[in-house]
């Protein structure tokens, strides 16, 4: 018998944090679930804490990819992975109250299929564990059109603490999950926003940690932040604005909603997003010019005959 939950956990370096995490679950208050580990080829001690701890509990199941593929892969693995009818992306270094599962649980089991997901409030931790401070999602989409829960998605999201709820399995396996570029789980949460609606549990059942190791902390520049979620993005001219708008049209235009409500969804980007963010999209464009006449001015100069000074 396949468990009802399945909480899937990507790590890449976490040995600091990761027992942490896996302890939270284990201490659950509902029993029926599974938790599937990928680990993205750590260097230090994530894979014999892991190890250690599938030995102690059948729920665990634990792999090792072969080589660092990539946050995208790692997360879309958890997921391919996992048989529960309800699905939770688990953070390595973030903690879940005991009564997390079993609350969201009774949630999901309550409402109708039209409700894609719960989750619910969230703190804000530091490394040590005390508590920052309490942070409102205001994820909670109820509205009866998808364009007015697309609207109140970007306009008040901030942190995708959301999409690290309990998830209805089979809405989430038709979506396009998460993808190797920044921001793509935002794209993920249009998906799943056009798909039906958000519960936000009133309690503060989930603790987020803030600390310097972060996975995206120190990644300054939109590239460096595309290879981290896939390596075959090296090399790659990153324009994370202007994908951000392609891919949720791209979401919008295939979510089976009628024609008319497409419309209207693409007319909510266009009111949310003001002047500043068609300007960052400009830049972007202008950015991309310049790289792609970089790269053609270097083929050129290394085609050039010797004593031919290359444009």
């Amino acid at each position: 018998m396949s468990p009802r939950v399945s909480l899937g956990l990507p790590v890449y370096n976490g040995s600091e944090y990761v027992g942490a995490a896996l302890e939270s679950l284990l201490r659950q208050t509902y029993s029926d679930y599974e938790i599937v580990i990928s680990d993205n080829a750590s260097t230090d001690d994530t894979e014999k804490l892991c190890r250690d701890y599938e030995r102690r509990d059948p729920r665990i199941r634990y792999s090792r990819n072969d080589r660092n593929r990539g946050v995208a892969y790692n997360f879309r693995k958890v997921f391919e992975l996992s048989s529960g009818e309800y699905f939770k992306w688990v953070v390595h270094d973030d903690v879940c109250d005991p009564t997390y599962i079993a609350k969201c649980v009774e949630v999901l089991d309550a409402a109708p299929p039209s409700v894609v997901l719960c989750y619910p409030k969230t703190i804000l931790i530091d490394s040590h564990g005390a508590e920052i401070e309490l942070y409102e999602d205001r994820m909670d989409l109820r509205q009866p059109r998808p364009s007015q829960r697309l609207e109140h998605l970007y306009r008040y999201l901030h942190l995708c603490h959301c999409g690290l709820g309990l998830i209805r399995s089979d809405v989430l396996r038709k979506t396009r999950l998460i993808d190797g570029f920044e921001r793509s789980d935002v794209v993920l949460l249009v998906e799943l926003a056009l798909a039906g609606f958000f519960y936000e549990h009133p309690e503060y059942l989930y603790r987020r940690r803030v600390h310097a190791q972060n996975s995206f902390q120190n990644y300054t520049t939109p590239a460096a932040y595309d290879e981290r979620m896939d390596p075959a993005n090296r090399g790659r001219y990153a324009m994370p604005r202007t994908r951000l708008f392609i891919e949720s049209l791209r979401s919008i235009s295939r979510a089976p909603i009628g024609a008319w409500e497409q419309l209207c969804c693409a007319m909510a980007l266009l009111r949310v997003w003001g002047p500043r963010f068609w300007r960052v999209v400009g830049g972007e464009c202008k950015g991309l010019l310049r790289h792609q006449l970089r790269r053609a001015a270097g083929r050129l100069g290394a085609g050039s005959p010797p004593g031919v000074q290359s444009v």
